[in-house]
């Protein structure tokens, strides 16, 4: 801000009178050693014009212009625009009455609020000192905050890159293993640290960097697990957008790693001759209510013997999910038959 050598400032009036009696008095202001940069035009129509080109500090709009309500009108789409989001504004007017102070102040986001027939020279420069630091407090807060977004990003980029790196080296000592049991067992490692991975790949590239929209994720895991697990399997899936944090966000995605990646190993139908076809058939699901996020996978394989695999789970995969859908408070679900459905209901 010390580079800036003046300070912007926009005044909307159809009344001349006032309009160049206001340049004057603003002209004549110093905020913290910097001028005033004073704009002035005599309609909402011409402001927009002005809007489109250049950045205020503070702008003071009158309320009866081209209509009775064309200042009001011009403010609400002030306040829908991101470049004018820190701008200060001043509805100012000549009929009190008719636009209470406290109304307008409440309905319309402003900062100020000034009467025509009150002009005086030291009421307008102590609101505009007033305005100009609170834009100033503003312009501070917001590039702190975009320093602060760009670091969250780099810190996601980084994350990403560490697991691929382990990644990396679990491959590599995964090849110094000829026996498959050895193999699968840095396989389903490898899959579930890129799963967490993908998480971080996403916020880095999102704009919301503590929320990751899930249903979008499970699109990208999905198609990444059947290039490596099952590249010729059928996959219906059907999601809805949902935002889940960063700390629901992890656990929700190693659940579906495991789920996943389980009916793409397992879920291979069979025919009528008995004999298992080469692809298999995966249906995922994912929706919400007012209270519960519910993920639905299922396959077409010839199903669980029981549900012991979930009540008393053998297996390091059955005994991972059941961590994760603790570490979330959830519930899940396992109905066996003509192939194998799960349920997790995760509350939000």
């Amino acid at each position: 801000m010390g580079a800036m050598h003046s300070w912007p400032v926009l005044v909307v009036d159809d009344d001349d009178h006032v309009l160049r009696l206001s340049e004057v008095l603003l002209n004549r202001i110093r905020v913290d050693g910097h001028p005033l940069h004073v704009d002035v035009c005599c309609s909402a129509t011409e402001a927009r014009q002005f809007l489109d080109k250049k950045t205020y500090a503070v702008i003071i709009i009158d309320v009866v212009m081209e209509s009775e309500h064309a200042g009001l009108d011009l403010v609400r789409d002030i306040r829908k625009s991101p470049q004018h989001l820190l701008s200060q504004l001043v509805i100012r007017t000549g009929q009190p009455g008719v636009y209470p102070e406290a109304k307008v102040l409440q309905d319309f986001r402003i900062s100020d609020y000034w009467r025509k027939d009150d002009l005086q020279p030291y009421r307008i420069r102590a609101s505009v000192t007033g305005l100009i630091r609170s834009y100033e407090t503003a312009l501070a807060l917001e590039e702190r905050l975009n320093e602060r977004t760009v670091l969250l990003r780099e810190i996601h980029h980084r994350v990403n890159n560490t697991l691929q790196l382990v990644i990396g080296i679990l491959n590599l000592q995964r090849n110094r293993f000829s026996e498959q049991t050895h193999r699968m067992v840095f396989d389903e490692s490898i899959l579930r640290i890129r799963a967490i991975s993908l998480i971080h790949e996403h916020l880095y590239q999102s704009q919301l960097l503590h929320q990751i929209d899930i249903s979008n994720y499970i699109l990208h895991l999905s198609s990444a697990l059947r290039t490596v697990i099952a590249p010729t399997a059928k996959m219906r899936i059907s999601t809805v957008p949902i935002l889940l944090s960063i700390e629901s966000a992890i656990p929700m995605a190693l659940i579906i790693n495991e789920l996943l990646s389980n009916a793409l190993k397992y879920g291979l139908a069979e025919n009528d001759a008995g004999r298992a076809r080469l692809e298999a058939d995966v249906l995922i699901e994912i929706s919400k209510d007012d209270k519960n996020v519910k993920l639905v996978i299922e396959d077409s394989g010839k199903g669980l013997p029981s549900d012991s695999y979930i009540s008393k789970p053998q297996t390091l995969g059955f005994q991972v999910l059941q961590s994760l859908i603790r570490q979330v408070r959830g519930k899940i679900e396992v109905f066996c038959g003509q192939g194998t459905r799960f349920e997790v209901v995760v509350p939000l």
